[in-house]
């Protein structure tokens, strides 16, 4: 489901961002000048994959 260089778009601000990897636990993201990352349980709430 969480691949890499797949894009996925944050619910709040329309702004979308690459996937640059993941772990068991969460989905790491860069894009916008900024990068970070965020449990794959709270993902739904923020963001949708493209």
């Amino acid at each position: 489901m969480f691949k890499e260089g797949k894009y996925i778009k944050c619910k709040s601000t329309g702004n979308l961002y690459v996937i640059t990897g993941c772990s068991k636990s969460h989905v790491y993201f860069k894009g916008w000048g900024i990068s970070g990352g965020i449990p794959k349980t709270a993902f739904s709430d923020d963001f949708t994959l493209i």
